[in-house]
């Protein structure tokens, strides 16, 4: 496993814990060296990586590729069981000029 994987993951637990400044160190530590991407980029969905990821999975040609793979399952892209949602709260959280407000319908 990576060290920006395990920073991320010790974020969430800090963060989970109420351990605001350890959440914050070990999330700027695991994002170090990881530009965002660009706009477009992030409405290509979960199948193309991008070079802001930490952590992925690694599906293999041999492995179930249909509706059963693992993006099957959160891609809102009119592919699988497309059950990758946000409820109002969220989506009205974001600004409205931002680019991954498209990602919702």
């Amino acid at each position: 496993m990576r060290v920006p994987v395990i920073q991320g993951i010790l974020a969430r637990v800090y963060l989970t814990m109420g351990n605001w400044p350890e959440a914050s160190k070990y999330a700027k530590l695991a994002r170090a060296g990881k530009p965002l991407a660009a706009a477009s980029a992030l409405l290509t969905g979960f199948n193309n990586p991008t070079n802001e990821w930490i952590y992925a999975i690694n599906v293999r040609t041999d492995d179930n590729q249909g509706f059963l793979a693992v993006s099957s399952f959160y891609d809102p892209y009119d592919i699988g069981y497309s059950s990758f949602r946000v409820t109002d709260d969220f989506f009205n959280s974001f600004a409205d000029n931002d680019e991954r407000k498209s990602s919702f319908w």
